[in-house]
């Protein structure tokens, strides 16, 4: 049960993140500097 549960917050994180990066291409560019450390430290 806790690995489903693991597996679907996963799921929701990875839909959001991919709507959010088609929604505002252009902002995640402009952020994109201010985002490396913080994607260094996810992956």
């Amino acid at each position: 049960y806790l690995h489903g549960e693991m597996l679907r917050k996963i799921i929701y994180f990875g839909a959001f993140t991919a709507y959010f990066f088609k929604k505002s291409k252009m902002d995640i560019q402009m952020l994109s500097s201010t985002n490396v450390s913080v994607n260094s430290d996810k992956y």
